[in-house]
């Protein structure tokens, strides 16, 4: 930085500058000159010129201490000409204003120039309060902050961390995103988007009975209840009289691969006064899917026959 000053009169020297690189120079006058630094021509317009940048005052009268051979220019000898110091704008005063314009660095930065347009990579900036639209967060920590309305997906994977945050109406999208120092999930439970572990979709009855708990969702999902019991209603095939019929009956929930229920079956229908000549037996190939009803029919008529049945499991 250098100072300049309208009013400032053509000066002389009070002793000739004898040496080419003194660092001292002496006027007959240094009333109204700018604040140091400033700017002082000698032998202006002469082949003699020499431009010399002034950075204090010496201990002597009229003693400056001086910067030489500045802007281009090179140590001379001066005589003592009246009106031969001046206090000028030079080449330099024009041309940093157009290298400051042109610089990819500016004063005091070490980096470059944040440019509204250009792709630029940023560190170590701190925002507040910035408004961010669309971004892709890659490998990073969110610390303490909110996310609202926003859709976290794919490059927020293993590598990223969401420390002591929220995410609020947000979709994610992709896998392996961890939660880490008190953060907060918003299932945003009665939208469409399922929530899955290890591919199982959990409803939201399922996600109500594992809020609360320390567990892990999938250690959760394997300690559920198994099924212990069912039941049902079932019709036999329609059969004539002396037939035997086979009726499949499903499950409608599996019970687990390694219990085969006991299944009862009662008929609930009756044939007048006199008892039926029928039989109604499960078939020895009952699973934990669903079981087989054998109707051994010597009723004397034709006939299909309703049932209840009752499955245990172990």
């Amino acid at each position: 930085m250098r100072n300049y000053k309208s009013t400032v009169t053509a000066r002389t020297l009070s002793t000739a500058v004898i040496s080419t690189t003194a660092t001292s120079i002496f006027l007959s006058d240094t009333s109204a000159l700018p604040t140091y630094p400033f700017t002082l021509v000698l032998d202006p317009d002469t082949t003699n010129e020499e431009i010399v940048t002034v950075t204090g005052a010496g201990g002597g009268t009229g003693e400056l201490v001086v910067t030489r051979a500045q802007d281009g220019t090179t140590g001379k000898t001066h005589s003592i000409v009246t009106g031969a110091v001046r206090h000028m704008i030079t080449a330099r005063d024009l041309q940093e204003p157009q290298d400051h314009i042109a610089a990819t660095s500016a004063h005091g930065t070490t980096s470059a120039i944040v440019g509204k347009d250009d792709a630029q990579t940023l560190t170590a900036k701190t925002l507040t309060s910035p408004a961010i639209n669309s971004p892709t967060i890659s490998g990073g920590t969110i610390a303490t902050t909110t996310i609202n309305s926003a859709t976290l997906s794919g490059t927020l994977t293993s590598t990223g961390t969401i420390s002591g945050g929220s995410i609020s109406g947000a979709g994610i999208a992709g896998s392996n995103i961890s939660f880490s120092g008190g953060g907060n999930l918003n299932l945003g439970i009665g939208t469409t988007t399922a929530l899955t572990a290890n591919g199982t979709n959990i409803s939201s009855p399922e996600v109500s009975r594992l809020q609360g708990v320390t567990s892990n969702i999938q250690t959760q999902l394997n300690s559920k209840p198994t099924v212990k019991m069912q039941s049902g209603k079932g019709t036999t095939s329609s059969t004539s009289d002396g037939a035997i019929s086979t009726t499949s009956v499903t499950f409608d929930t599996a019970f687990t691969a390694s219990t085969v229920p006991i299944v009862t079956v009662t008929p609930i229908r009756t044939f007048g006064t006199a008892t039926p000549k029928i039989q109604l037996t499960v078939a020895a190939d009952a699973s934990n899917t669903g079981f087989s009803v054998f109707f051994t029919n010597n009723s004397g008529i034709s006939l299909a026959l309703p049932f209840n049945w009752i499955a245990v499991g172990s």
